[in-house]
Formats: C-alpha cells, structure tokens, sequence
C-alpha cells in the first residue's frame, strides 16, 4: 500500500528513472559491454563508419570534418572520442560535437569588429570591404553608440582575444 502511494505520488521522477534505467541498460546491450569482461570489445569483422566531428568556436565559427573510420575494439573508438559531445549516431555513422571556449584560428589571425553595410555590427575576418562574416550581432544598435565606438567600428577594431571580444560587446549591450 505504501509503494502505491508513494508511486502514485511521484510518478514522473518514477518515470524519469525508469526510463533513464532503460536506456542506460539499452546502450550497454546495443554495444556488446559485459562488466565481467574487461578485454576490450572487438568489432567482429571491423566496422568501417564515417565519424561526423563537429567543432564549435566562441566567436560562432563552425567546423565540420569527415573521416572514415575503422573501428577495431568499440572501447577504443569511445575512449578516443570521451571529450566529444555524441550528436547523432546511425548504423555506420556516428556525429560529434567539441564546444571550444575560444577563438576559431581565422578569427585570432585576422578578426574585426565592424559595422556592415545595414549598420549592424559584425565579427569578419579579413578586409572589411571584402571580409568574411563570422558573426552578426544584431542586440547591439550602432545608432545608440558613442560616436567613437561607430568611428572606430567603421575602420575595424582588431579583435585580439575572446576576453577582448567579450568586454567590447558587454560594453555595448
């Protein structure tokens, strides 16, 4: 009677739990895992698949790489891959995603705040006629700037840190 009470009470913890309990033990049966096992697991015959790596940047720069890859001992394949976000996976397809808290390299060699032809402001690399935009801020007006900050964003402002990146936008919002 107890437990019928306290279920009925608090069912959707209940049912959060179970679920989670599931999957859990759903993926170490999807992936051969045997606790009493402690050899790695060989992928019999190996499994050719194409891993999807996903690298995020602070300053809003993606980069996206394709590898094929052959997976001989599953143990190894996630060992090499624990820093990484699990996005997506298929049968012979496997998506990750890193989140990196700094600036994407184009952006530490040639970055710019700047404002674009609709006066919005904007991180672009390279010349600013002919930059590419990396990032649009569109929370922050030009028009409520002091007429410094327009000035200097209309010849560029070199962007030399993502600390640097931040206190220029906090200042601004």
């Amino acid at each position: 009677m107890m437990l019928k009470q306290v279920v009925h009470k608090h069912w959707l913890p209940f049912s959060l739990g179970a679920a989670s309990f599931a999957l859990l033990l759903g993926t170490f049966i999807i992936l051969g895992e045997d606790a009493s096992n402690d050899s790695p697991q060989v992928a019999n015959p190996p499994n050719a698949t194409e891993v999807l790596r996903e690298t995020v940047f602070a300053d809003g720069n993606i980069r996206t790489e394709r590898v094929e890859e052959t997976i001989w001992a599953i143990d190894d394949f996630w060992a090499e891959y624990e820093e990484w976000q699990l996005v997506d996976q298929s049968n012979h397809f496997v998506h990750f995603r890193k989140t990196i808290l700094d600036l994407s390299p184009e952006v530490k060699e040639d970055g710019y705040l700047g404002i674009d032809a609709d006066r919005g402001i904007v991180l672009y690399t390279g010349a600013q006629e002919a930059g590419q935009i990396v990032t649009r801020y569109s929370e922050i007006e030009a028009a409520k700037l002091s007429e410094s900050d327009v000035a200097a964003l209309e010849q560029g402002i070199r962007i030399e840190s993502l600390e640097h990146l931040q206190n220029l936008l906090a200042q601004w919002r």
